[in-house]
């Protein structure tokens, strides 16, 4: 078998019979797609010809013709593949623009450039139906194959111009990994047309954005080459891109390819020590030092910059992040100040002064952190204009958002100093605030509020908040923790017993029926409405999620030490919902799926393809077709329609989506278990026969697994986090390579994340990595996943011995606090859906351990 490209190989997984469809089709197809799916093509052909020969039905004749095509091309059997997809156009197959593509890949590969073109503008310039607005989803694919055909007749124009726009087409509808295959592509076409400019302008684009791609094509630190008649020259590359692609490096994991090129430029530049390139040289040792935990050398490598290029604001931002990475609060905390005071005025200056209340307080220096978020306040401003839950600040990041953090952690450090009273008077203040008028923050308020008051020994005060908050038909993480605390209360006194009045004597007064008049309330309307007030939908910390940072780097600014300048789920945020009912429209029955297709022509062709494509097991476009449907305004019950197909073609996160957002309010309106539509889509389990089977042979519950991939990707597959983190438990290549040595998975390229069972089997066995590290701990694997395990060890080390729910909210990253919170809430529902199990989270009311050993900087991989 020849060596297949990626871009072949990430088209095989894509196209036909590879990952079946688990809806709903013919029985022989199922046979076929088995019998495919061991490679075993000859096999299949003969059972679908079988019944192609028998079938009388045009439609059905016209499906297994397209099948057989399928099957006969991936075999190499041109002349069946070719009679097949051509029987299939003549019967009106709903696939005609799949089946001119496939007739365009058979004419290439018989060098019948002329016939291929043919076959791939069809596919281009398709409509379905002549509506412009419903493009053809094999669109970009057959473009990528026209520009690669008009290349190999030599019309480099006509292909150059084709691949123009298909980076970003590729980018939104595919798969990120063939962008820089496209890129190449155009990088080689320009080479061709001795446009060295053009041929530079792409091929930096994959040096600063892809630079692993560029590595495997042997591109070093004198970047790309460029050979016009056999004269071969370097893009010249600027400071900027060098830059950028020296981050790219980093965050790929290419650290020893990342060292050869600082060591080129090293030796380039040796005798210029005193120069301002020798001391950016410093720099780039130094973050790479830093992100491979070598702390100290990273500090000497900023300070040898220090003395050259003097202390400016971000040089002093990088060397106080190493102080603080390497425990070394005090110097950590004087250089942030320091930092401060080089610019009081500007947005970063004020956000190093928050970084320095912010380590005093992980540092439980609580009266200094204090003190320092006190001077915050009043620099940046305590007042921010009033906002509506739907217009949140545009970037946390902002001085003027984080004085409300700062206001929280006031209240908080009152709370770890056992100044409860204070505690709650401050938790008072913040509930009544615009700021804070979400659901999320309320519930957190109000949580630690009745911890307060449990502290203080007032536990009838504490018990009927939390009864509230474990009432919520959300089920998130506060609502919980609180049952699990409710659980553990002392039972309630007994109220006193109500006795009727005695009757009256025959001495007494005469009493009248009152009128009907008098019988009317005289109270206010709004009194008589207690017993009747409605909640209002909740918001969840819970979102579904997407990449999370990179667990073995270090965070870059502003993560570092605090994350308290980072959007997260901890906020509260998430996309709108508008359940169905709320706009008056009519709700189908949950748990009833209605069987009339669409109605209207328009969306009618796209649901017929969508349910054509599962049944032939071409789940990945079925997804594209009902991804088209979607953006089409739709009633309710085709929404349903939506989330029942989402799922057979296994586009998990989309379903989870419409779900968990469109029907917030019926959904929780309904019993959470099994037999939900709603919950079970919003909560799937997702991939189950990988995620049972790796799970279990590692020992780690699949409800844990699930809810690791709910807040990691929100089951998407091919999810890419700005961190490098790929795929449905957004693992990074560095981590995924040791795991991949561990369990001999052989050779390991990042591209192999996308693939789910891979992703799966590789994000268990670390999930039992860190499970064995924290003694089983789920709250703390969670926080090692996101965080790394050395910093879990750390903080345990910090402030271990509290309560678990007191740990999770002293966590110092936000960003990971925010996750562990998900996670767990994710883990309590899928614990109540799937297994029945109430108040699941007990364990957050246990104390935590204390770390006694040193103190890591980095995570250790013992054999």
């Amino acid at each position: 078998m020849k060596t297949m490209s990626k871009i072949q190989l990430c088209f095989l997984l894509i196209l036909g019979f590879i990952n079946p469809a688990s809806g709903n089709g013919d029985s022989w197809l199922k046979v076929a797609r088995d019998v495919a799916s061991q490679s075993q093509a000859e096999g299949a052909i003969k059972v679908l010809q079988k019944r192609f020969n028998e079938e009388q039905n045009p439609q059905m004749k016209s499906r297994l013709a397209f099948a057989l095509g399928t099957l006969a091309l991936r075999a190499d059997n041109l002349d069946l593949a070719t009679s097949s997809f051509e029987t299939a156009l003549s019967l009106k197959t709903k696939l005609e623009d799949f089946a001119h593509y496939n007739l365009g890949l058979v004419a290439k590969k018989r060098g019948d450039y002329q016939k291929a073109i043919q076959h791939f503008q069809f596919v281009r310039d398709f409509r379905l139906n002549g509506n412009a607005k419903l493009m053809s989803t094999q669109k970009n694919t057959a473009t990528l194959e026209l520009a690669r055909v008009l290349r190999a007749q030599g019309k480099h124009a006509l292909a150059m111009s084709n691949l123009v726009n298909l980076e970003a087409a590729f980018r939104r509808t595919l798969n990120e990994l063939i962008v820089p295959e496209i890129l190449y592509e155009a990088y080689q076409i320009a080479q061709e047309m001795a446009s060295s400019t053009t041929a530079c302008r792409y091929a930096l684009k994959i040096y600063t954005r892809y630079s692993e791609f560029g590595v495997e094509k042997g591109w070093g630190y004198d970047g790309p080459p460029v050979t016009i008649k056999g004269k071969t020259t370097q893009c010249a590359i600027l400071e900027s891109q060098r830059e950028k692609h020296f981050d790219d490096l980093k965050l790929e994991g290419e650290f020893e390819a990342l060292r050869r090129e600082l060591a080129t430029w090293e030796d380039r530049i040796k005798e210029k020590r005193t120069s301002a390139e020798w001391g950016r040289l410093q720099i780039e040792k130094g973050q790479l030092a830093q992100v491979e935990g070598r702390l100290s050398e990273a500090i000497h490598h900023y300070q040898a910059a220090q003395d050259i290029l003097g202390k400016s604001l971000n040089l002093q931002l990088g060397l106080s992040r190493a102080y603080a990475q390497s425990d070394n609060y005090a110097a950590a905390v004087e250089g942030y100040m320091s930092a401060y005071q080089m610019s009081p005025g500007s947005a970063t200056g004020q956000r190093a002064l928050f970084q320095a209340a912010f380590l005093s307080y992980q540092n439980r220096d609580y009266d200094g952190a204090a003190r320092r978020f006190e001077e915050f306040i009043k620099r940046v401003g305590g007042r921010h204009p009033a906002r509506s839950r739907k217009r949140r600040p545009s970037s946390t990041k902002s001085p003027r958002a984080l004085t409300w953090d700062a206001k929280w952690h006031l209240a908080w450090m009152r709370y770890l100093k056992q100044d409860f009273e204070g505690a709650i008077k401050n938790l008072n203040e913040l509930s009544k605030s615009s700021y804070f008028d979400n659901p999320y923050d309320q519930a957190r308020f109000n949580y630690w509020k009745a911890m307060s008051e449990l502290r203080l020994g007032q536990v009838e005060n504490a018990r009927p908040i939390f009864t509230k908050l474990a009432r919520d038909s959300g089920r998130g993480y506060y609502s919980a923790i609180a049952a699990a605390r409710l659980s553990q209360l002392p039972p309630e006194p007994p109220k006193p017993e109500l006795r009727a009045p005695p009757e009256p004597t025959p001495s007494g007064p005469t009493i009248k029926a009152p009128s009907d008049k008098q019988t009317q309330s005289t109270l206010p309307a709004n009194d008589l409405m207690l017993v009747q007030v409605s909640r209002a939908p909740a918001t969840e910390e819970d979102g579904l999620g997407g990449g999370e940072r990179d667990r073995n780097e270090p965070p870059r600014q502003e993560e570092s030490e605090s994350s308290g300048a980072e959007k997260t789920a901890e906020s509260g945020e998430e996309p709108e919902a508008q359940d169905a009912a709320a706009g008056g429209e009519e709700v189908a029955e949950v748990g009833v799926i209605e069987t009339s297709p669409f109605k209207e022509p328009a969306l009618l062709v796209r649901f017929e393809r969508a349910q054509e494509l599962l049944d032939l097991g071409f789940q990945s476009f079925a997804r594209l077709e009902l991804r088209q449907l979607e953006k089409s305004r739709l009633h309710s019950s085709y929404l349903l329609k939506l989330v029942e197909y989402y799922q057979k073609a296994g586009e998990y996160h989309r379903a989870a989506d419409i779900a968990f957002n469109f029907f917030r309010g019926t959904r929780e309106s309904q019993a959470m278990d099994g037999n939900s539509l709603l919950w079970t889509a919003a909560f799937p389990q997702a991939y189950a026969s990988s995620v049972i089977r790796y799970s279990d042979q590692v020992g780690i519950s699949p409800q844990f697994t699930w809810s690791i991939m709910r807040a990691e990707s929100g089951f998407r597959e091919n999810i890419h986090s700005f961190a490098g983190a790929i795929g449905l438990m957004q693992i990074i290549p560095p981590t995924a390579r040791r795991v991949a040595e561990s369990i001999k998975l052989g050779s390991f390229r990042k591209e192999m994340l996308t693939d789910p069972d891979t992703n799966i089997r590789i994000g268990t066995w670390y999930l039992k990595k860190l499970d064995r590290m924290v003694g089983g701990n789920l709250a703390l694997v969670a926080a090692s996943y996101n965080a790394g395990p050395h910093r879990v060890q750390g903080w345990l080390k910090d402030f271990g011995g509290i309560d678990l729910d007191e740990f999770i909210e002293h966590i110092p990253f936000i960003e990971t606090r925010g996750y562990v919170k998900k996670v767990l809430g994710n883990y309590n529902i899928y614990q109540h859906i799937y297994k029945k199990e109430s108040t699941s989270l007990h364990f957050v009311t246990k104390a935590t351990t204390r770390f006694d050993g040193p103190k890591p900087h980095f995570e250790t991989w013992n054999p």
